[in-house]
Order: structure tokens, then sequence, then C-alpha cells
């Protein structure tokens, strides 16, 4: 399980061999202040990155989710991560858009 400061890509290419890599979308600056397309951006970004690790992914915040956090980002959390993580992953899913490059 990867702090949201650890690059997921990175790590994937570092030890993404012997371990299955979880993480990490930002508890705070994402699920407890950012909005809910923040969260599904940060979802799509964490499977971009990750999924397709030759261990396996699975999507989970960079640390525990604070008490005060948003209710509506959490359910976006899990709304983002039935959307993006369906099998079988396809890379379209996960494409950047023009603007995003």
């Amino acid at each position: 399980s990867l702090d949201n400061l650890v690059d997921l890509e990175a790590a994937k290419q570092k030890v993404g061999r012997r371990i299955c890599l979880a993480g990490n979308v930002a508890p705070m600056g994402v699920m407890t202040e950012g909005s809910l397309e923040d969260v599904d951006q940060a979802v799509k970004g964490c499977f971009r990155k990750a999924c397709d690790g030759p261990c396996g992914f699975i999507l989970a915040t960079g640390c525990d989710i604070p008490y005060v956090g948003s209710l509506e980002n959490l359910d976006q959390f899990m709304a983002s991560g039935r959307k993006y993580g369906r099998w079988p992953l396809k890379a379209d899913r996960f494409a950047l858009k023009v603007d995003e490059v």
C-alpha cells in the first residue's frame, strides 16, 4: 500500500514484478478537499499508471480517509473504481485527452 506521494508508475517499474501494488488517491487533497471530478480523475490516474502491474493492482487511498471526509467523494471513489476497474481492462478507458497532455 503506497502513500499518495509515491508515483505508482515508478513503483510498478521498481517492485511491480514482486508484489501487488495498492494505492494511492490522496486522502486530504482529493478525498477530503477535492471535487467529485478531482476524485474521478485521481482514480483514473491510478488505474492509468498501475492497472497493468504484473502482480496486480488494488485501488485504495494513499492513507486512511479522514473522518471529516466527504461522503459524496467516497461514493464517487467507489463509482469511479467500478467505472475504470471493469474487467477486462481496456487501455482506451484511461487514455489521455488532448487537453491533458
